[in-house]
Order: structure tokens, then sequence, then C-alpha cells
């Protein structure tokens, strides 16, 4: 319950006496104050605005209210009150406790500064005696206090705009405003009712090109903070060298203009720079116009974001800095030619890119000099059981690339990867080099950005490149045998087999041992579309036991004709692995084996068969090449139409099939 309270004032000699209801409301309570109410007669559509100062605001407003009051305050709550029209206003500070005000500042138009700090006890008349005056002692009263005389200064805000801060929720605020000083490079803060929000990085004054009818400008992000905030809110200026604060300007935040039209500016990196007492990083920078660098920038190494940052004038640079708080960002690591690019926070195509020499900055190091080489095609396997886009790399030949760690992002989004070597196991990639394939959710098509990222010794390099990958899905076959499915047992010379059994996605033949009954053995086909003119991969999962006849095949048609078999042959007098080449009769057989042993066939091993585009062969067993299997060169039949798969009794097993072409 607030106490009633006499106030006692002191204007030129006049004394203003005044009661204060107790039951008034806030703007009831402000506006009864006698020097509010004689201000609102003669202005009565000033504004009156009045904010609860705290101890903390008390603190931070101290130089202010000790020239408003020519005196230091005790710290504890007072109401902050601003009644202006135009340049006249009423500014004074009161005691919510005592309800009394402690100082009082009144400004007009056409009269001077009229100040009216709180008088100490008033002087006591002297006592008439029998008409003759008697001296008594009396406390003279101390000479009134005025404030300094302070210059001309006149600033006012009257606009408040922003723009959207890419790759962010945030937005850039704007404030234009007039002035009678000169306000470039003056220091001012920002206030939303008596929230102190200082902007963050630039509060500086200048001339805007986005407020060119006004005198001067500041701007700041959302560390003002102006974000959340909702409906209509006043927002004051301060300058912050004498804490001087404007009319203010009342803020509707759902409808501040939004600056969509982007001034055009030129922008041009200079050097980059290191402090090594601070480790900080310095990008310096300019731009056309010069007063365009003061803005907001975002700071990008090798495509990736470092930070976001003002442009300010420095000694670390000539013209503008870009200060880098990023002792142990990704900055650090790099030690070879790498990309630093700029771009307007709130327009990334206005921006600039240089190459920098990192080993003259953060020492030579060990380099691993990352090449991404490019994506080879959608790869169906091989004798790893790969399934997915080989990407192809390269590094320094002194980095052990099985220490490398990778990362790879495909449009922006991290895919998992199988890791390095498939590229060198299949000759896929240039010059042996390194592959890896991106095994998670990679079925793409068109152009796509690829960055691998490769990190060692606490060194991470990133490359990045557009690829087309629409053009790399041909020439696959694949199937895991969940159904039978398009395949059939008539094949394309016309003669027809049995199906084979099926289990649980695997397929086997019929019985055990020889049987008239048991003929011809289960065998199925299928249409594929195959191309090898550059390479040929037969990668499949199998079983053949050592029973006689067990056997499984894969045999490529062209036409009616067979002209490729690859047979594992399980049974105990063979343990073989065979590819035969067929003439267009069918009767120049060609046949080259290599001897597997016993105890292989006839467990679950991936198997795996390449001809490359010299027409050389390799055998693989689990990845492991089979050195041993040497067959001379071809590559006589290269286009295919029709896949046969043959499983010979019910120790003959196939889980899946893979062929790939080009």
């Amino acid at each position: 319950m607030r106490v009633c309270s006499w106030f006692k004032l002191s204007v030129s000699a006049l004394a203003l006496l005044f009661l204060i209801g107790c039951s008034a409301s806030p703007e009831e309570f402000i506006r009864s104050f006698a020097p509010v109410k004689e201000f609102l007669k003669e202005h009565p559509g000033a504004s009156v605005q009045a904010s609860l100062w705290d101890e903390q605001a008390l603190k931070e407003k101290a130089g202010f209210v000790d020239e408003l009051c020519s005196r230091s305050l005790p710290f504890k709550e007072y109401w902050f009150v601003h009644v202006a029209e135009g340049s006249a206003k009423v500014v004074m500070l009161i005691d919510k406790a005592s309800e009394e005000v402690v100082c009082l500042r009144i400004e007009s138009s056409q009269q001077p500064v009229v100040e009216l700090p709180v008088l100490p006890p008033s002087v006591e008349k002297p006592v008439v005696v029998n008409d003759t005056p008697v001296k008594e002692n009396i406390t003279q009263p101390e000479p009134v206090p005025t404030l300094p005389e302070s210059p001309k200064l006149f600033f006012r805000l009257d606009k408040v705009m922003k723009q959207k801060i890419v790759g962010s929720d945030d937005s850039l605020f704007r404030f234009c405003f007039n002035t009678s000083i000169n306000a470039e490079d003056k220091s001012f803060n920002v206030y939303v009712d008596n929230n102190f929000a200082k902007p963050a990085g630039n509060p500086l004054g200048m001339k805007d090109v986005y407020c060119p009818q006004y005198d001067a400008s500041v701007y700041c992000n959302n560390a003002c903070p102006l974000k959340g905030y909702d409906g209509r809110w006043h927002i004051w200026l301060e300058l912050s060298e004498d804490k001087r604060i404007d009319d203010g300007l009342l803020v509707d935040f759902g409808k501040i203009e939004e600056i969509t039209e982007i001034a055009p500016v030129s922008l041009s990196i200079t050097a980059l720079k290191k402090n090594e007492a601070t480790g900080k990083y310095y990008v310096c920078l300019s731009a056309d116009p010069a007063k365009a660098g003061r803005d907001l920038f975002n700071v990008y190494a090798n495509g990736t974001f470092i930070e976001r940052v003002w442009g300010l004038k420095r000694e670390a640079c000539e013209d503008i800095s870009l200060e880098l708080d990023c002792k142990d960002c990704e900055l650090s690591k790099l030690h070879g030619n790498e990309k630093i690019s700029v771009g307007l926070a709130v327009a990334p195509n206005i921006k600039s890119e240089k190459e920098i020499d990192f080993s003259s900055i953060n020492g030579k190091g060990t380099k691993l000099n990352l090449a991404l080489e490019g994506v080879k095609g959608f790869f169906e396997g091989g004798p790893a059981g790969f399934r997915g886009y080989l990407v192809c790399f390269d590094t320094n030949n002194d980095v052990p690339v099985g220490d490398v760690q990778l990362e790879l992002f495909i449009d922006g989004v991290k895919k998992s990867h199988t890791g390095t070597g498939i590229g060198s196991m299949f000759n896929a990639c240039a010059n042996e080099n390194f592959g890896i394939v991106c095994a998670e959710d990679c079925d793409l098509s068109g152009e796509h950005n690829v960055e691998l990222s490769g990190s060692w010794d606490g060194k991470t390099e990133r490359r990045s490149g557009t690829f087309d990958f629409g053009q790399k899905r041909k020439n696959v076959f694949y199937d895991g045998f969940d159904t039978l499915d398009g395949w059939s047992i008539q094949g394309p010379d016309g003669q027809s087999y049995r199906l084979p059994a099926l289990d649980n996605g695997v397929i086997s033949g019929i019985g055990k041992g020889y049987s008239p009954e048991l003929e011809p053995w289960a065998t199925v086909f299928k249409k594929v579309e195959i191309n090898s003119t550059e390479r040929l991969v037969i990668e499949t999962s199998v079983v053949s036991a050592s029973d006689w006849p067990n056997a499984v095949s894969i045999l490529l048609y062209a036409g009616n004709k067979a002209h490729y078999e690859f047979r594992l042959y399980g049974e105990s007098s063979n343990y073989n692995i065979d590819w035969y080449v067929y003439d267009d009769e069918g009767k120049d057989v060609r046949q080259y084996r290599y001897h597997v042993g016993s105890g292989v066939l006839e467990n679950w091993h991936t198997y795996g068969l390449a001809r490359y585009g010299d027409g050389s062969y390799k055998l693989f067993i689990d990845s492991a090449e089979v050195a041993e299997f040497l067959p001379p060169s071809e590559k006589t039949y290269t286009q295919f139409d029709s896949v046969g798969v043959v499983v010979a009794r019910q120790g003959s097993k196939l889980d899946y099939l893979r062929i790939r072409g080009n």
C-alpha cells in the first residue's frame, strides 16, 4: 500500500506543494506532479514515459544522474520520468519509497533551462518585536547547485529497420536518427523501455547507405537484445560518452520495416593476420563504399562456416578488420593453401574470396594434401559387399591414409561411408588412389555438391566439388532373392530347367547325389542390361558343399549364347573356382582355374571377379585379392542381356548376386 506524502520543490523562489492521492494509478501518479501538470498544460500532446530504475540501472546511469542532480544519489529504486514534446521536456527522478522528487530538469523551446534540484530547509524569517526587527540566528540557504552548461546537442531516433541474417534466425537492426553533432565513430547505447541493450560489436554512429535521408545511424544484431519483443515499445538512443538520451521512438515490433534490397557493395580480402599473443586471427578487408565494411560478415574457410563477426577499424589492418575469436577453431589446423571467403551476413552473394598460404601463418606442419578426385558411379558391392557411390580421393604419400579421419557430406548433409580402400581394390580411382563409398541414403540423381573432410595429426583439410550423379547409376544388376519374381526357368536358348528352393532369401538346389529325377539342375534366368566396355564386376555370396555334384554358376548371355561362366565348384574332387569363356557357337571353351582347396567353398564367403578396361582380371575372396589367379587379358564380349544362376544340389546355395558394368 502506497503511503501518501507531501512534495516540496522550489522553482525560482516559489515553493510548490501538492498532495498525491493514495488510490492513483501509476500514470495518474506521474501526471499528478506539479511540473508535469504545468508542462502538459502548455504541451497537451506531449508523450509521458516512466521507467522504474533499480540499483543496477542507477549504477549504469551514474554519470547521467550526477549531471542531472548535481550530486550522487543513494543506490535504491527511483522512478525515471521523461515528458517531452519536440525539444521541450521535463526530466525528473522520484524516490520510489518516499515518493519525493529528488531532482528535476525542465527544458523549454523558448526559455533557458530551469534547474530545480531539491533545496535544503527554508530560511527562517526574522522575529518582529515592537515594530523593531530583532535579528536572530538565521540559517542561510546554501547556494543552489546548478548543472554545468551543456553544449547545444540534438539527436532524435526517427526510424528502425531490420534485415534477415543469412543462416540464422536473427535479424540485423538499423537505427536511423537525426543529430546536431558529428556522430561519426561516436558510441551509442540502445534501450527498450528501461532495458539496456548494448549493440553487439559495432555501437558506432556512421552515415549508412540504408538511411540516406538521415544524419546518421547505428546498428546491431539480436544481441542488443531486441529479439522476442512483440507489440509497441519505446526505444531510446543514448550517447555513451556523456549519457545524453534522446526523446525516444514508439515502435511496433510487428511492423518494423524489413530491408529486402541490398545496397551495391564491392568487397576485397587484402590479407589474413594472426596475433601470436592472443591466438586471434584478423581478416583484413577493403570495401567500396568504405563505410560498408562496418557491417556484419560471415567468414568461411574452404566453404566451412567459421564465425559471424563485425567489421571495424582496428590497428591490425589498414582498412577494416574482422577479428576472429577462434584460437582453437579450424583456422589453427590449416597449413597449406586454403580458401578464405567473407560475405555480408545479410547478402551472401556479396562476398570476396582469397587463397591464403597458412604455412606462413601456422607453420608448415605435415600437410595432408587432401585432393578430391570425383564420383566414379553407383557401386553395387564388390568383394566387401559395398553399395553406394564411390568417391575417389588422394593424400600425401607420407601420411598413413588408414589413420586419417574422414567425413563425407553431400549437399551439406553428413553421410556414412565404408572407409578407405575400395577404390584401389577395383582400380576404380586413378593411380591406385583411395576411395570411400557413400553407403547410406545415396539414391541420387543430377548434380550434387560433395565435400570430403580429412583430419590427421590435429589438422583438418576439406575439399569439395560438384558432380553429376544422374549418369552414374547404369549397368547395375542386383538381386537379394527375397522372392523369385522376374526369374524364369526357360533359358535364352529355349531349354527349360527347374526352379531352385527358396528359404529366407537364399536359393538352393534340389536333392542330393545323382538321379535322373534330379536333372536338369535348378537354374533360373533374368533379363539385364550390362555394358562392360570399361569394367565388369561379378559379386556373390555362396556355399558349395563338398558332396557330389554340388556347384554354383553365374552365366552371362548375349542373345541366346552364354559367353562367360563364373563357377564355384565345391565338390571334393574339385575345390575349384573357374572362369569360362565361350565363343559365339559355345564350342571354343577357355577355362581359367584357381584351386582353392578344402575348407573354403563349403562355408559362406563372398567371391568377386573383376575385369578392367585393359582386359586384365582380378579375383577376390572376402575382399582379399587372390594373386595366383592370372588369366590372360581379354574383353571379347562386353554387352549382356541375360543372366543365369545354377545351383546344382541342396548343398549349393546363393544369398545374393551383383553384376556391374561401366
